[in-house]
């Protein structure tokens, strides 16, 4: 725990303060993402020019803001690759290593706007930023917002352990070993929003959830808020915060295991070994 609160610690500066983009950049990183994503999936041939007017970047409207964001509009090309935004922008450190397949950036800032931007309609906007410690295998999401531009009503942040790798190769390796140790989410909620991503949860199915943990992982007052919750569903309006902590952390293999669980045991099982805060103020 102490060394995650003094990692914590050094990552307090604003992650955007190293960012520092150029045109050539945002053009070869840009460039590197279509090489990766449509070149495998469509068979055409690898990008390797980066003169603008060969690979399209400027014309597809690219280019780089006065306030240091590399842009694109993607357009078909985008709904290609399964980004199918109206605009990216995106900064990062690294990024002509990145470009040129030497590594990947430590820390990046991501923003989409429009098109099909999320899971519903309730999403047209997603806000990103991670900063990566290879060799402390961390990978911290500082920020992931979730709305429209001038409203967000989901705020995340989290800690994952396993993250030691270094290039696009190694990460892909790496994936399965990822683990979740810290989380922490706010949640505007209205009928609405249930509505669109939890539209089959309903009061019995999550009371039960919330019963099947243990005193160890949920306490009395928080499980208190956790049932007032449920017990507005489904017309909760008001604001949720939920926050979770794993000493060990939380794996894919143990997630996917609690699908053979049934009940309440799901939930139980999934959340072994994490303890789990929840706050509940309603409208």
């Amino acid at each position: 725990m102490m060394r995650l609160a003094a990692l914590l610690a050094v990552l307090a500066a604003p992650v955007a303060a190293d960012m520092r983009v150029t045109q050539a950049e945002c053009t070869g990183s840009w460039l590197r993402v279509v090489d990766l994503l449509v070149a495998p999936l469509s068979g055409l041939m690898a990008l390797e020019s980066t003169d603008e007017e060969e690979n399209g970047f400027d014309a597809i409207g690219g280019g780089l803001t006065f306030d240091g964001w590399c842009f694109v509009e993607p357009g078909p090309l985008g709904a290609l690759m399964g980004i199918d935004f109206e605009e990216v922008r995106w900064r990062a450190d690294r990024l002509d290593d990145f470009a040129n397949g030497r590594g990947l950036p430590s820390g990046l800032q991501l923003r989409l706007t429009g098109g099909d931007a999320g899971p519903s309609d309730a999403i047209s906007y997603i806000a990103l930023t991670l900063r990566h410690l290879p060799d402390e295998g961390l990978l911290f999401v500082e920020q992931l917002d979730l709305g429209h531009p001038n409203d967000r009503p989901i705020a995340v942040t989290a800690v994952l352990g396993g993250a030691y790798f270094r290039d696009i190769g190694s990460a892909m390796m790496a994936a399965g070993g990822l683990n979740l140790q810290k989380l922490s989410a706010t949640v505007e909620t209205t009928p609405e929003l249930m509505t669109e991503f939890a539209p089959d949860l309903t009061t019995s199915m999550l009371e039960s959830a919330i019963l099947g943990l243990s005193f160890g992982q949920l306490d009395r007052v928080d499980r208190r808020a956790a049932l007032d919750f449920a017990a507005a569903l489904p017309d909760a309006t008001g604001l949720l915060v939920v926050e979770l902590t794993s000493e060990r952390g939380l794996g894919i293999i143990q997630i996917g295991m609690a699908g053979t669980k049934e009940g309440a045991e799901v939930v139980s099982f999934a959340l072994s070994g994490a303890t789990v805060g929840v706050g509940w103020t309603p409208k």
